[in-house]
């Protein structure tokens, strides 16, 4: 493995969880926002999340798209005495695999708590008739976002050696331009 390889695949990694990140915080902004009266301030921070959420998630695919051009920009892989990491068998598959697995990981342990409270306020909401659940969330519709999180991360741990193929042919496929 080169440190070019290795730079493109952390690149890529960090630009995974980042990505993972502005979607979680999009919805949570986005539905949180969603209770609150009607007013022109509420449609103002409305397009000003929509905008900040495209920009952010346009240069992340952008950065995904351009890890080699990156690294070689930033000169990230010059400057060191050999051109070759050698780690015994460690490929870059390797820790893109690793990385997309953390990354799902993550997710799920950051999301499985909400999602459980969501679910125990909406029994109780159902057998008591009162929640813990404030006035201006809707709960269904979080409850969603947090179940659509879940999915995220079991396909990321469960499809994690598709996606650091793809990833990989991805970098094979820059590499030779």
């Amino acid at each position: 493995m080169t440190y070019k390889d290795l730079f493109t695949v952390l690149i890529k990694i960090f630009a995974l969880q980042y990505l993972v990140y502005v979607l979680s915080a999009f919805t949570t902004s986005f539905v949180g926002s969603l209770g609150f009266s009607m007013n022109s301030d509420y449609y103002w921070n409305s397009i000003l999340i929509v905008i900040s959420f495209v920009l952010q998630v346009a240069v992340l695919l952008f950065v995904l798209a351009r890890a080699n051009r990156l690294v070689k920009l930033l000169k990230l892989s010059q400057g060191f005495e050999e051109n070759r990491i050698d780690w015994k068998g460690l490929m870059a598959n390797h820790i893109l695999k690793l990385g997309i697995f953390v990354t799902g990981g993550l997710l799920f342990i950051n999301t499985l708590p909400s999602f459980l409270a969501k679910v125990l306020n909406l029994f109780q909401e159902n057998l008591h008739g009162n929640a813990f659940v404030p006035d201006h969330e809707w709960p269904h519709l979080s409850l969603g976002f947090e179940t659509i999180k879940l999915l995220i991360s079991y396909l990321l741990i469960t499809n994690f050696n598709r996606i650091a193929n793809r990833f990989q042919s991805q970098i094979e496929m820059h590499t030779e331009e």
